[in-house]
């Protein structure tokens, strides 16, 4: 189970943020229309991804894993509060996601993103 919980947090990190780097543009594009993220949408476009990947890294490297999953962790919470305010405010927010979650609702996107969140506790308590 600790190998299938590393593997997969590990996959999406790097699928999603090489998808959104090599999509840069669409996705700086998508975070424009965010209510919430308008302005920022450069730095977003950027940072996010930047930031999966160098989670990734961590999620990677043994002795720093422990920081990796707290990271993977971080972001995600993050990325399902997001996701919530979205939900309250707007009758079709967009959605910035990779390609391979973009077809979800939001609501199942928030169902996804739990299931990503327990697997990183996990991973953290059996680190």
């Amino acid at each position: 189970m600790k190998l299938l919980t590393l593997i997969a947090c590990f996959a999406l990190f790097v699928y999603s943020g090489v998808d959104k780097l090599a999509h840069r543009s669409a996705f700086e594009i998508q975070v424009g229309k965010s209510p919430i993220l308008t302005g920022h949408e450069t730095f977003v476009s950027w940072a996010v991804p930047i930031t999966e990947l160098a989670i990734a890294v961590l999620l990677f490297i043994p002795w720093t894993r422990l920081i990796g999953y707290y990271g993977f962790f971080t972001l995600m919470v993050g990325f399902t509060v997001y996701i919530g305010m979205l939900m309250s405010g707007a009758d079709h927010p967009p959605c910035g996601c990779n390609a391979l979650l973009e077809s979800l609702s939001l609501k199942n996107h928030v169902y996804v993103n739990l299931v990503f969140i327990g697997m990183s506790v996990y991973g953290v308590l059996n680190d």
